[in-house]
């Protein structure tokens, strides 16, 4: 038996492709959350933002001209998918209607946006600039 047969077993399941697309977008979000024009889009912004991945969350948190990575379940916004979508997320280019927020809420059934319309709108130059 080769060393990582046992992991390449698990590397064909659904379970193991939901981490790897979870790590993937975790580490997409805390890139671009360390971009300088997040300050400047979000003066004043204090909300969470919740990222949900089938069973599986990232929470963003904007406070105080400072974005974070935190736990999701705290978020006044909600952006859900399932992992198969946010797959498409991570595709260079993505395909239409998987490119950005807007296309997200307007375009794109696989994804729900959800709460308070002012906090959207507020946030919304946010969210467009970390998933462009």
């Amino acid at each position: 038996m080769a060393p990582f047969s046992v992991l390449d077993d698990l590397r064909e399941t659904e379970e193991w492709v939901g981490m790897t697309i979870y790590s993937d977008l975790s580490a997409r979000l805390r890139a671009a959350l360390a971009d300088p024009e997040l300050t400047r889009l979000s003066p004043g912004l204090s909300l969470g933002v919740d990222i949900i991945l089938g069973q599986d969350g990232i929470g963003l948190s904007f406070s105080e001209g400072e974005a974070r990575l935190v736990s999701a379940g705290a978020g006044t916004v909600r952006i859900v998918a399932q992992e198969a979508d946010w797959a498409q997320t991570l595709k260079s280019p993505p395909p239409p209607t998987f490119h950005s927020f807007t296309a997200f809420q307007i375009a794109n059934p696989a994804f729900a946006v959800e709460g308070d319309a002012e906090a959207i709108a507020t946030a919304r130059p946010v969210l467009e600039r970390l998933f462009e």
